[in-house]
């Protein structure tokens, strides 16, 4: 994993070197569906947001890597148990493509680190700190600094430690203004 971040943290390095004149970076805030594959719950919803930067490669092509707090888990089916809500620092990184003017395709992997939780069943030795997924969706460019983006996100780790398997799943719909 060390590995993998290092060799994300050069590649952004090494895209923001080559498109200076170009990058972007803005504020993202929206809403959260989640559920965890493996549970007897229901979607929960929860806030999604922070900070992104995009650093374009080539005409229509660019990358895209945000920092997000991220409340996601699973609401219980039964009125006697607690929804199980669980807290993440996600950190996508997304190959952002054109597909006509205004409206792009994203989609790359997002690393997932546990920062809390809570809810009856919630014990954070429970519950492993990293989580990976794989991120797909579309965005709309309103206008020159305002897009509005739906995607979802599959986890690929098992995010308990112990009982039945449960893996994220999330659908996010953000509101995200640029800067630059």
């Amino acid at each position: 994993m060390k590995k993998l971040f290092f060799l994300s943290l050069l590649m952004l390095t090494v895209f923001s070197a080559q498109a200076q004149d170009y990058y972007g970076f803005g504020v993202k805030g929206g809403l959260n569906l989640s559920n965890l594959r493996g549970a007897d719950g229901k979607m929960l919803p929860g806030f999604v947001g922070g900070i992104y930067f995009e650093y374009p490669l080539a005409e229509g092509f660019s990358v895209l890597s945000e920092t997000v707090y991220s409340a996601q888990g699973a609401k219980a089916d039964k009125e006697n148990l607690p929804d199980l809500k669980l807290n993440y620092i996600n950190w996508p990184i997304l190959a952002k493509v054109a597909l006509t003017e205004g409206l792009h395709l994203e989609a790359g992997p997002q690393m997932g680190f546990l920062v809390g939780g809570s809810g009856g069943r919630f014990k954070r030795s429970d519950y492993k700190t990293f989580d990976l997924a794989g991120s797909v969706g579309l965005s709309l460019d309103i206008s020159h600094n305002v897009n509005i983006g739906a995607r979802y996100n599959h986890g690929f780790l098992k995010v308990n430690k112990v009982g039945d398997e449960l893996k994220n799943k999330n659908f996010q719909i953000a509101l995200s203004i640029s800067f630059w």
